[in-house]
């Protein structure tokens, strides 16, 4: 599905079983969405120099859920007024920008797999969480607020860390083989 404006989507609910979502001007998923019955992974993506909001309610299933690729490398704003999500789902940054609009997103983290490509950040805008599984080669820009923490459970990341937020790990397997740029300390957990 291509879209352009808000509410191309209508105002109704909308149910993605699978497919893309791409947008190729500004615009807003102001509708309750649902991703719970998925039979293959729902990709959510905007154009080069493009931002796609998901705002509304945002209920999501186990399933894999895509965000950018290499083609399409805006920013997907993550900003539902209300979430709800089951666990073990994998989230993937495939390219562009994943923002956390809201302050929602790190709500999501403590229980997802998360793999940022090489071409792809993930935008935590200042908040803090813990990330259940960190893979890939990407960025992961924490921001810039002081006393911010990013705790990761496990990771194997060759990316970049960037910001100003402190490293926790919890005593499990953390590899990070990137040049991380990340400026507030760490914690390491045994």
């Amino acid at each position: 599905i291509i879209i352009n404006s808000d509410n191309s989507l209508g105002t109704g609910n909308v149910a993605f079983n699978g497919g893309t979502l791409t947008a190729t001007g500004n615009a807003t998923v102001g509708n309750n969405y649902s991703t719970v019955f998925a039979t293959s992974p729902v990709t959510f993506q905007a154009a080069s120099g493009i931002t796609l909001k998901l705002g509304g309610t945002a209920k999501f299933g186990n399933e894999t859920l895509n965000f950018g690729s290499a083609a399409d490398t805006g920013t997907v704003s993550f900003s539902p007024g209300v979430v709800l999500a089951d666990t073990a789902a994998q989230y993937n940054v495939n390219g562009g920008t994943l923002f956390n609009g809201d302050g929602l997103l790190p709500q999501l983290l403590p229980a997802i797999t998360l793999t940022i490509a090489s071409s792809a950040t993930l935008d935590l805008n200042n908040a803090s969480t813990t990330i259940a599984s960190l893979n890939g080669s990407g960025t992961l820009k924490t921001g810039t607020t002081t006393g911010e923490t990013f705790t990761l459970k496990n990771a194997n990341f060759s990316g970049n860390i960037t910001g100003v937020g402190q490293l926790i790990t919890t005593g499990n397997t953390v590899i990070l083989s990137g040049p991380s740029t990340y400026s507030g300390g760490s914690s390491f957990g045994g």
